[in-house]
């Protein structure tokens, strides 16, 4: 069946750029209108980069487009992504990506991890975190689609503005005041005042691992709270309830104490409560069980490659290092090494490990044990998951 509609309805394509065609079947109608939703909720993972366009296709990680928005330019090669790579060092070419793309696009196409053994190109997933295509995913994607960006709050080109205005002028005291009391410029709802308002809007501005870009989803609270259960995890939950707590007992405060604070102070504020109380509970996330007090050297004959990895609070790149010790305790060899661009703490940390097996194998060791202190890329590796967090430095490292 898969083969029939290949022939007939993209043969010389994949079905992602299929067109209806002339007097389609009732199934092939069906299926075309349901590619949008796969088309919003993939893109790609460079491996080779010989399959992905550099302006067509969606491999920016870079929500919610994921396509370059440079102007096109005619640069002597095949407009691959291959085309940017240096092959021979595993690297990004950085004199052609400054002569092709606007400079901020420079630096995001520089935090994207090259492995060092190239793979295929990789279609993954951007409805969650693993990458990997769900039914309920694929329904929070299809319902963006649905709605597009109407947000539905704003009173600008409103037809309403005229009663917002007058709302202004109103002649009724503060407690019925439909004005929102922190900002004062808007009428207030529930999602407003957690959400749109210009103060809590700072505020969430302020969460720069947020698995999901809050001001530019359209949704009330319960549904953004769903969202992020599903692209996040608990901690991210967490974080979200304790933040809006904060947010709204700001907004009481300005209301009745007419004392607000800062936005970073509400931030803060946040924080601490959410911290304070896993301590007390004992409840302080651990993120190796296993984590030792003091480093054991490995059985004889065995080598231990401990890495790890630096991620810069601000500007910067990302580095890793790397030293391999035999059962006597002894430094066999080490490295260290910056990385191109500034990469999330599990794929720095997924490299560190590439670059620990490549050290190993050069210097002629088989019997390794690799230690390292981010659990998620432990259980990335050992699942196999080129779809996930640490992408194909994943498959390498196990495979090397």
């Amino acid at each position: 069946m898969t083969r029939m509609y290949k022939a007939k309805y993209f043969p010389n394509g994949d079905i992602l750029n299929a067109r209806l065609g002339n007097q389609p079947s009732y199934a092939w109608k069906s299926i075309h209108k349901s590619l949008e939703v796969l088309k919003q909720g993939t893109r790609w993972r460079v491996g080779s980069g010989k399959t992905i366009h550099i302006w067509d296709d969606r491999w920016l990680p870079t929500p919610t487009t994921y396509k370059v928005i440079s102007p096109r330019k005619d640069f002597g090669d095949f407009p691959m992504v291959s085309a940017l790579i240096d092959q021979d060092m595993k690297r990004w070419r950085r004199d052609r990506l400054e002569r092709i793309f606007l400079p901020f696009e420079v630096e995001t196409i520089l935090n994207i991890p090259i492995s060092y053994h190239v793979q295929e190109d990789q279609l993954i997933w951007v409805g969650n975190k693993s990458g990997v295509f769900t039914v309920k995913s694929a329904y929070y994607v299809a319902r963006k689609v649905l709605e597009g960006c109407d947000r539905g709050e704003s009173s600008t080109s409103d037809a309403r503005a005229p009663l917002w205005k007058k709302m202004w002028l109103l002649n009724i005291p503060a407690k019925v005041n439909p004005i929102c009391p922190p900002c004062n410029n808007e009428v207030e709802s529930v999602v407003h005042a957690i959400l749109r308002c210009s103060i809590a809007s700072n505020v969430w501005r302020l969460w720069d691992d947020c698995p999901l870009n809050i001001l530019e989803i359209n949704r009330d609270v319960p549904d953004l709270a769903m969202e992020i259960l599903h692209q996040g995890t608990q901690r991210d939950l967490e974080k979200f309830f304790g933040v809006a707590w904060s947010i709204w007992y700001n907004r009481n405060q300005v209301l009745h104490e007419a004392n607000g604070t800062s936005e970073t102070h509400i931030w803060g504020t946040a924080i601490r409560m959410i911290e304070d109380f896993k301590e007390a509970n004992g409840l302080k996330i651990k993120y190796m069980k296993d984590k030792k007090d003091h480093w054991e050297p490995p059985p004889v004959g065995f080598y231990t490659i401990n890495v790890d990895s630096a991620i810069p609070l601000a500007n910067g790149h990302s580095g890793i290092g790397v030293i391999v010790r035999d059962s006597d305790s002894r430094c066999v060899a080490a490295m260290s090494m910056p990385l191109q661009g500034k990469n999330s703490v599990e794929e720095t940390e997924a490299a560190a490990v590439e670059q620990g097996c490549v050290l190993a194998k050069k210097v002629g060791l088989e019997r390794v044990i690799i230690e390292s202190d981010s659990l998620l890329t432990v259980q990335a590796i050992e699942a196999n998951d080129v779809r996930g967090i640490v992408g194909h430095k994943g498959h390498c490292a196990k495979f090397m």
